[in-house]
């Protein structure tokens, strides 16, 4: 016995051994006595289907497309809305200003300076009222979406701004009514003011003149009754009428007191007088400090709409880099 290995068979010489198959991994092995299968037999796709596809494509890409667009195009929109609308919030600012200021000036009582007090007026109201129409007609077209916040504060800042507006307009409209009477009021002071000299030397000359000044200073009350002033200025203006009236009262109890040579009626309507204009006033500081309230008020809320608008300008020139 040997250590020799028994010989290996040759495949090739021994006939009742086959060749091994060799058959590459993953590709399947097809059964070559199974015939293949006639063309007219395999499935078709439908027409229909096929247009389905296509349609379902086109749709989605064009969504698609649509969404991208707006979302590009959004900034070019709030851009465009900004660019358009600012400038006009930025005047009327401005001269939201100086109609606080002109409202609360004195008009005085020379003629030339209220034409001069009521021209400014009018020169405020023009530019509030040109500012107003066009910011409102461009917020009015403004979209909502992404603009729906910024268009809800233009629009509270165009009605806070309409507010000032109004009391304007009715601060020059009664600066020219007031004109008049007001130039009335300074010749009767004018002419009233040496009438005391005559008390004794001269007291039939003195009673003209209270006589002639108490007509006339009751058809400037006459007047101021009939001008209609706005909330904010009735109660300014109650406060003149009642001075009116005090003086009226004093000159006809002087008068009175004068006719009768009564010395005692003369001190009784001077004390009188003097009491009645120190509550006067007491009323006219308590109707200022009314007035300016109102006006404060009006000024900060429309200031306050101004903030509240430029504050979302900035977050949207951040936000879109513009």
């Amino acid at each position: 016995m040997t250590d020799t290995a028994p010989p290996v068979p040759n495949p090739t010489s021994s006939p009742n051994v086959s060749p091994p198959i060799s058959i590459p991994q993953g590709t399947p092995q097809v059964n070559p006595n199974i015939p293949p299968v006639p063309a007219t037999l395999q499935p078709k796709k439908s027409p229909v289907f096929i247009i389905v596809l296509v349609i379902i494509l086109l749709a989605v890409i064009g969504g698609a497309s649509f969404f991208v667009a707006s979302l590009l195009n959004k900034p070019a929109k709030i851009r465009e809305a900004v660019n358009t609308t600012q400038p006009f919030v930025e005047s009327l600012e401005t001269t939201n200003k100086k109609i606080i200021e002109h409202i609360k000036d004195d008009m005085g009582t020379d003629p030339d300076a209220i034409d001069r007090y009521t021209q400014k007026g009018d020169n405020y109201i023009s530019t509030e009222t040109s500012d107003l129409e066009s910011l409102t007609n461009l917020t009015n077209k403004m979209p909502s979406g992404d603009l729906k916040t910024y268009k809800d504060s233009l629009l509270k800042f165009i009605n806070a701004t309409n507010q000032l507006l109004s009391i304007e307009k009715d601060n020059t409209r009664l600066g020219k009514l007031y004109k008049s009477p007001i130039s009335d009021y300074k010749a009767l002071a004018v002419s009233i003011s040496g009438a005391s000299t005559y008390l004794y030397s001269d007291t039939a000359k003195y009673l003209a003149i209270l006589t002639d000044a108490t007509q006339k200073e009751q058809a400037i009350i006459k007047t101021f009754q009939s001008i209609q002033p706005g909330s904010v200025f009735k109660e300014k203006q109650d406060v003149a009428i009642t001075n009116f009236q005090d003086e009226t009262d004093f000159l006809n109890k002087m008068t009175t007191a004068v006719t009768n040579r009564s010395a005692s009626q003369i001190v009784d309507a001077q004390k009188s007088y003097a009491q009645n204009l120190q509550s006067l006033q007491t009323q006219a500081s308590k109707a200022d400090d009314t007035f300016n309230n109102s006006l404060e008020t009006i000024g900060d809320n429309a200031e306050n709409e101004y903030k509240n608008v430029t504050s979302q300008i900035d977050t949207f020139k951040r936000k879109y880099n513009f």
